[in-house]
């Protein structure tokens, strides 16, 4: 069985090359309503068909418009595409490098995070009414170098692109590049994944496919020597009530943070990079570096939501800054930021079979939506 393809893109045609960074958006769990509406001020903005305010079928409207007034185009030759992302934080410029194509829904594709329902059929309803994958789920491949592929690889770059990252308020400086060199599926066929993000759509597509007798999605692939960063998803809390009471009495050890007024993200990356304490707290008062006493088989995030979250309404936010701007106008009364997991303790989670809570990891920077599409055998577009 091929568990790994090239295909027919479909695109931005050149002729948008120069605007394209008008054109992609962020992708659709991180736009809220306020966003949502600002792009679509723009008639050929990808939020039209990713999340449009008026449904999936004005969606599927959208997108049948964009191919045939020659918006979107197909690529006349399958290939594989390139995506590198740069950006500089402070006199470091980091790049992160994947490829996109297509894989088998039967491909060994393991799972660590929790779903809802809603958000699962929200997705397949916009799978049925397009027939497109409309952006790739983001796997994390085991055992290989797809960088080292990239820099040794012959491609051909179809545009430069430029964001700035929401979350972090960072630019992103991009580049897509098309390949006909397929020598890197070849090394992926011999391994699996886990799903870095896209959780949901990953089971919408399994949900539809099985109806429809489809086999392959599309996928950015990625690996640990990619230069993708894993940050925490802060855990925001309305009513602060006996949490603290809570950590501290499960508590090894606290330290004071100087940090709760920075909006100097290098501060928070240091503090994240460095990866020494379970959880951070954060209240109109109180910065806190805590350690907890646990059972050192159980990873953190899932002591904390066990011991600590168990009984409290949350709410997620994945920016630092956002949340710490929600503490200020009384959004929220306090955040709980969990210790990163690593790779390849995501990867020991996986491989035992075990979920973790919804939210748990933050791969970073994400891929923004509109790049390339792919169509399905089921589609009427």
């Amino acid at each position: 069985m091929t568990i790994l393809k090239p295909f027919y893109a479909y695109r931005y045609s050149d002729k948008f090359k120069e605007k394209i960074s008008e054109l992609i958006c962020p992708p659709y769990d991180v736009i809220d309503e306020k966003l949502q509406m600002e792009l679509f001020k723009n008639p050929y903005n990808y939020v039209r068909i990713v999340l449009s305010p008026h449904g999936h079928d004005h969606a599927a409207e959208a997108l049948k418009k964009f191919i045939s007034d020659g918006i979107i185009i197909k690529e006349p030759k399958e290939k594989i595409y390139i995506l590198e992302q740069s950006f500089t934080l402070g006199n470091t410029t980091n790049k992160v490098v994947g490829i996109i194509a297509l894989i088998s829904k039967d491909a060994k594709i393991l799972v660590h995070e929790q779903t809802k329902s809603k958000v699962i059929q929200d997705r397949i309803e916009l799978l049925e009414k397009t027939g497109f994958n409309t952006c790739p789920i983001m796997l994390f491949a085991k055992n290989t170098n797809i960088r080292d592929f990239s820099e040794k690889t012959q491609k051909e770059k179809i545009f430069d692109f430029e964001y700035i990252s929401d979350d972090f308020r960072i630019t992103i400086k991009g580049s897509i590049y098309s390949s006909e060199d397929f020598s890197i599926l070849n090394e992926l066929e011999k391994t699996y994944f886990f799903i870095a993000d896209g959780h949901h759509r990953f089971k919408a597509i399994k949900t539809v496919y099985e109806k429809k007798n489809e086999k392959y999605l599309m996928a950015y692939i990625t690996d640990e020597n990619s230069g993708m960063k894993i940050f925490p998803i802060i855990r925001e809390l309305k009513h602060k009530n006996d949490v603290l009471d809570k950590i501290k009495s499960l508590s090894k050890e606290i330290h004071h943070l100087n940090l709760k007024n920075s909006h100097n993200i290098g501060e928070w990356f240091d503090v994240f990079k460095n990866n020494k304490f379970d959880c951070i707290f954060i209240d109109e008062k109180n910065t806190l570096k805590v350690n907890f006493q646990k059972n050192l088989e159980e990873n953190t995030i899932n002591f904390i939501h066990n011991y600590i979250l168990n009984n409290f309404e949350l709410s997620f936010e994945h920016s630092i800054l956002k949340s710490l701007e929600n503490m200020k106008g009384r959004k929220i009364e306090c955040s709980i930021i969990p210790k990163v997991l690593s790779v390849q303790e995501i990867w020991e989670t996986v491989e035992r079979g075990e979920i973790l809570p919804p939210k748990s990891t933050y791969f970073w920077p994400k891929i923004p939506s509109g790049l390339t599409l792919n169509r399905t055998n089921f589609s009427n577009i």
